[in-house]
């Protein structure tokens, strides 16, 4: 087996290893991008041995949309149940009859608040009258926002 040698290391764990030797005898690929190829597997793999980074983010990422619900209590926006995403769904039928390019235009330049128009990734522009908002951001962010939507 070729073993692809980075500056950082003399040993790659054995299924970098084997992959890295695929790339070069199979698919030809140049030293020079093995090794950068090889660098960029094993920041992964430390990565990947660090679990509590990444396995907590579930939990992270719902107290930070419970936070968002929270401050939105009272407002006309109608939250829809969203999982595995860190965006927040609000129906605003109840706060206006625009479309949702127009709404979200007009929440970004009136009022200073972002928010993503879903028709636009859908084929036949379909509007439900609901915006996405993200909710991976700061309290603080979050408070300032929901403030403002709850005076809408």
């Amino acid at each position: 087996m070729l073993s692809i040698m980075t500056p950082a290391t003399l040993q790659l764990p054995p299924l970098i290893d084997q992959f890295l030797n695929y790339l070069l005898v199979e698919k030809g690929l140049s030293r020079a991008t093995l090794e950068s190829y090889s660098a960029d597997l094993l920041r992964y793999a430390d990565f990947m041995q660090q679990k509590n980074i990444y396995c907590d983010l579930p939990d992270f990422y719902q107290e930070k949309r419970d936070t968002f619900l929270s401050f939105l209590k009272g407002s006309r926006f109608r939250p829809l149940i969203c999982h595995g995403t860190y965006f927040q769904m609000l129906d605003y039928s109840a706060v206006s009859n625009e479309s949702d390019i127009a709404f979200a235009r007009r929440l970004t330049m009136e009022y200073g608040v972002a928010a993503i128009p879903p028709s636009v990734f859908y084929h036949g522009r379909d509007d439900h009258q609901v915006l996405r908002f993200c909710f991976a951001k700061k309290d603080e962010t979050l408070k300032n926002a929901a403030e403002i939507l709850c005076r809408i």
